[in-house]
């Protein structure tokens, strides 16, 4: 393994993964492995800076700061609050939506969320109907009726709002996360399980999973769920879902059925090629089939994990997935692992932490434009080759912020950075340059 490195290094042993076949097709996962490596943990001195397209400052409105940034039709698209802004290739506003136009808060939290997807031209926007119904106390409250949870269809050339739907469900509070789109269907996980729960706090901590038919332009189907879901993913050439909260994870079809459960907290959820990657709070990931919830293959940990569900990139084959894992000396190392197997394809070690970044969200990483993207722990941004891990170009200028405190997004040729705090979007290009 060659590395575009220089400096200081520190030696340190890092062990190969090892498959371990379950009750799946992967029987391959049994096969020999190479033992531990020998390896120098590397400062990449050299490395070049990637160069920015732009940044801008979109809204100095309080509040209003940008949570989510995402690249789609040579627009680069920044959900705020009150806004849902399309900027062009100089960072010039090229269209607005307004919220408060459409009744509706696109986002209701402090930092980073992801509440839009772009399929085929059209921005689908998870909103919260506003401003929210007051929940009476002591009594049972009957929720948001006939409001709460919406969904906004906006045509990416030029921001007019196509179609609306709105959950027809009581005891909501609105969109929290979007899911993405699988089968013509858009799955957003919403504030509330739908149901009437007496005390102080209608909803409490529970949530829901809401697919709506983008043809018919109705909600196809509503799953409420007890507790708090944080973690989920679409199948990848299917039409299964998983999601996990902190107690248990369950597989959702076409229809919104549940097809199995299992009652284990899940630190990492992703789809990888023909099936799904659950991995525990020890970080220990396991491959299971999206049909039956049994166990293909097995990996050791710790997989490091994120408080985004960004832990893991996948090829968009689905063949390769890439993580982060934790190496015996507390440094880590990016991988590329065969997903039907669970063997490592490349592994490559990571430079130490610098001493004053212990703020961490965990793993973050991207796959997309031929680059496999890792922020660190001090939120400097690597772009490596997904071929062979190798180092290309890195960001530093958002180096020192809390990296939990930044959303990302990658496409059409860019990376994207949101800064909420700083009311600061960049925007490089996925060469660096």
């Amino acid at each position: 393994m060659v590395l575009a490195a220089a400096g200081a290094g520190t030696a340190v042993t890092l062990s190969a993964g090892r498959g371990t076949a379950g009750t799946g097709d992967a029987k391959s996962g049994s096969q020999a492995v190479p033992g531990p490596v020998a390896t120098t943990r590397p400062t990449w001195s050299d490395v070049r800076e990637g160069v920015l397209s732009w940044k801008v400052s979109p809204s100095q409105a309080q509040g209003d700061g940008p949570r989510q940034v995402l690249a789609a039709g040579g627009l680069v698209l920044v959900v705020s609050f009150q806004h849902v802004r399309a900027l062009d290739s100089q960072g010039n506003t090229k269209w607005t939506v307004r919220a408060a136009d459409h009744g509706v808060g696109f986002t209701s939290t402090d930092g980073p969320q992801q509440l839009a997807a772009v399929d085929n031209g059209v921005v689908y926007v998870g909103a919260t109907a506003w401003p929210p119904v007051a929940i009476p106390m002591p009594t049972p409250a009957p929720g948001m009726q006939n409001g709460g949870l919406v969904l906004l269809a906006i045509d990416l050339a030029d921001g007019t709002v196509r179609w609306s739907a709105v959950c027809d469900q009581q005891g909501l509070m609105g969109a929290y996360r979007m899911i993405g789109v699988i089968g013509n269907r858009a799955q957003l996980v919403g504030l509330g399980d739908g149901q009437v729960h007496p005390g102080p706090v209608a909803v409490g901590s529970s949530t829901n999973v809401w697919a709506v038919d983008l043809s018919s332009r109705q909600g196809a189907w509503f799953h409420g769920d007890p507790e708090t879901l944080v973690y989920e993913a679409l199948q990848q050439g299917g039409d299964h879902s998983v999601v996990a909260s902190g107690g248990h994870c369950l597989a959702l079809d076409a229809n919104g059925k549940v097809v199995w459960t299992k009652n284990q907290a899940a630190s990492v959820v992703a789809a990888i090629g023909k099936y799904f990657l659950l991995a525990d709070q020890n970080g220990a990931p396991v491959a299971v089939d999206p049909l039956t919830g049994n166990q293909v293959w097995s990996a050791p940990g710790p997989l490091r994990q994120s408080i985004y569900n960004d832990a893991i990139a996948v090829s968009p084959d689905g063949s390769t997935f890439y993580g982060l894992w934790k190496d015996k000396d507390n440094g880590q190392s990016l991988a590329a692992v065969d997903s039907a197997t669970g063997h490592d394809r490349w592994r490559t070690p990571l430079p130490a932490d610098a001493p004053d970044t212990k703020n961490s969200s965990g793993a973050r990483l991207l796959q997309a434009d031929g680059n496999l993207y890792w922020m660190a722990d001090d939120a400097v941004v690597w772009a490596f080759d997904p071929a062979a891990g190798k180092p290309r170009w890195r960001f530093s200028g958002f180096k020192g912020t809390n990296p939990a405190a930044l959303g990302w997004s990658a496409g059409d040729s860019r990376l994207c950075i949101v800064d909420p705090n700083g009311m600061a979007v960049a925007v490089l290009p996925s060469n660096g340059v």
